[in-house]
C-alpha cells in the first residue's frame, strides 16, 4: 500500500482524521507532534522506495503506543521522534502479519481505528496470522473507504512482504513459519 492510499484511508475515518498527523518516511517525521495523536511511518527514508509501515498513537497523557505488525521495536529516527514526544512508550512485540503479505498498512489503520476509540486490538493473535490477515482485510472493506482529500506529496513509499525483503532488511524483523496460503 502506498503513502497516498494510506493517507486517504486514514482520513476517511472521521475519528482518526480529527487528530491524524499524517503518513511519513522515517526521515520526514516532524520534530514535534503538536496536537496530533497518530502517525503512520515507513521504516525507509524518503530516498528509498519503502519497506514497512508502522504506527504510533499518543494518548492524552503523552504515552505513545507504538505498533509494528512484525512485532519490532521503534528504531533510529522513529525512536527519536517517540522519545522526544512522549512520556512513556508501549510497544507491540507480537508478530501479527503473515510474512508473505504486504498488508502492514492495513494493520496500522486497524490499530489506529481501535486506539482512537479507546478499544483494544485483542482480536489479533500472534498464533493466528492467517486469521489476522482476514480480520484486517474485512475491517478495511467495511470501515474505510478511499476518499478524495486534499493531499500533498510527502513521499512515495510502499511496503513489501517480509519474504521479498533483502536479507539485510529481513534481519530487522522476527522470523516465524506459518502454514496458510498467500501465493
Amino acid at each position: 500500500m502506498d503513502t497516498q492510499t494510506l493517507l486517504r484511508l486514514a482520513r476517511s475515518d472521521p475519528i482518526i482524521a480529527r487528530r491524524f498527523g499524517g503518513v511519513f518516511a522515517r526521515d520526514l517525521l516532524p520534530n514535534n507532534r503538536g496536537y496530533y495523536q497518530s502517525f503512520i511511518v515507513n521504516t525507509d527514508s524518503s530516498l528509498e522506495k519503502g519497506t514497512h509501515w508502522q504506527a504510533m498513537y499518543f494518548d492524552e497523557n503523552d504515552k505513545c503506543t507504538f505498533f509494528c505488525s512484525y512485532g519490532t521495536d521503534p528504531r533510529g529516527s522513529i525512536k527519536i521522534f517517540i522519545d522526544n514526544n512522549s512520556t512513556q512508550v508501549e510497544c507491540n512485540s507480537k508478530l501479527l502479519q503473515h510474512p508473505k503479505t504486504t498488508s502492514c498498512g492495513l494493520f496500522c489503520l486497524y490499530f489506529l481505528w481501535h486506539l482512537s476509540r479507546k478499544l483494544t486490538i485483542n482480536r489479533l493473535r500472534e498464533t493466528h496470522v492467517c486469521e489476522n490477515e482476514r480480520v484486517v482485510t474485512c475491517f478495511a472493506q467495511t470501515q474505510l473507504k478511499l476518499t478524495n482529500h486534499p493531499t500533498f506529496d510527502v513521499s512515495k513509499q510502499q511496503c513489501e512482504s517480509l519474504q521479498n525483503m533483502s536479507n539485510n532488511k529481513r534481519k530487522r524483523y522476527i522470523h516465524h513459519k506459518h502454514n496458510c496460503d498467500f501465493s
